[in-house]
């Protein structure tokens, strides 16, 4: 039986992290493409993709649902998944304007999931991964 030798990780590979992006934007999906293509991501529009995408795979180390999408909005795909796949919901982010956080804002106060108003910086979506990352 032979030795088997372990190469130790890049410093990008240790880095590079699962994202599952859920935005009905295009020019918005095409930035977290550009900021984060990096790392392993999946783009989906919506949330019935994202539901699909969450049953077949959960290994995402971050979520970043948009509230309002076509069918499904986040609020309920954000449900479905604490429901169905409690370790995952952890990994939530919501990211929204202005005036659809007033339209969820109810709902928003009974769950604990950061949320990022439109327009926010790529570099707070960057440290949520991070920390979530290393939870």
């Amino acid at each position: 039986m032979g030795v088997m030798s372990v190469l130790p990780k890049t410093a990008v590979e240790a880095r590079r992290r699962r994202v599952l992006f859920v935005e009905d934007h295009s020019g918005l999906r095409a930035t977290y493409e550009r900021v984060f293509g990096h790392h392993e991501i999946v783009l989906v529009e919506t949330g019935e993709e994202a539901l699909e995408t969450i049953k077949r795979q959960r290994d995402f180390d971050l979520v970043v649902c948009d509230l309002v999408l076509p069918g499904i909005d986040g609020i309920e795909v954000f449900k479905q998944t604490r429901a169905n796949h409690p370790e995952l919901a952890a990994r939530f982010v919501f990211a929204t304007g202005s005036d659809s956080r007033e339209q969820f804002q109810e709902t928003l106060e009974t769950i604990d999931v950061p949320i990022l108003e439109k327009p926010f910086g790529m570099g707070m979506l960057r440290d949520l991964l991070e920390r979530a990352a290393n939870r």
